[in-house]
């Protein structure tokens, strides 16, 4: 019921022309989770794991390699953070227009990834490939413009800016070969 009215939500448009029935679609996901919790399933407060196309904007084609890059990237973040991030905290690696990613984690967590960032400049940028990365705080479906900046700057805080780091644009093959031999 939260997403039903977002039109940028591809699986719910695709559903739809499908006639697919979803039994949860006229609940919200906060009753999702109270009946979870109420049955006591042991995920019931765990982060949401949307399919890995909703990490990528608008405009950015659906590609096996672009889908790759993503995951890899955001187990890299996962186990670098893995001191601080545990299965209820969101994390994110948004694929923008140009080859540009953007690191999204929960608020407490965002600094942390700041201090580190340099410390990452080689994963994510020389052997995934990508021309630059950002650090914001999550929101969902925060890449559902065009170009994913739908963020304003009176929305932002202070820990939320964007650190960026960047080298030499890499060419599709070597972006692809490099995300293949990481995290093999």
């Amino acid at each position: 019921m939260d997403d039903l009215q977002d039109p940028t939500r591809l699986g719910l448009i695709a559903a739809q022309e499908f006639d697919v029935k979803s039994p949860l679609q006229h609940i919200t996901k906060a009753q999702v989770r109270a009946a979870a919790r109420h049955l006591k399933l042991p995920n019931w407060n765990y982060a949401a794991s949307p399919c890995l196309r909703s990490r990528l904007a608008l405009g950015v084609p659906a590609t096996a390699q672009h889908l790759q890059r993503v995951e890899r990237s955001e187990r890299f973040v996962r186990i670098a953070l893995a001191h601080v991030l545990d299965e209820t905290s969101n994390v994110r690696v948004r694929l923008l227009a140009r080859n540009r990613a953007r690191i999204e984690l929960d608020e407490p967590h965002v600094d942390e990834a700041h201090a580190k960032m340099d410390q990452w400049d080689q994963e994510l940028v020389q052997e995934l490939g990508f021309s630059s990365v950002e650090i914001k705080a999550f929101r969902s479906g925060s890449v559902a413009t065009k170009d994913g900046r739908d963020v304003t700057k009176s929305q932002q805080s202070p820990s939320a800016t964007t650190t960026t780091t960047t080298t030499t644009p890499h060419d599709a093959s070597s972006a692809h070969s490099s995300a293949q031999t990481s995290f093999g």
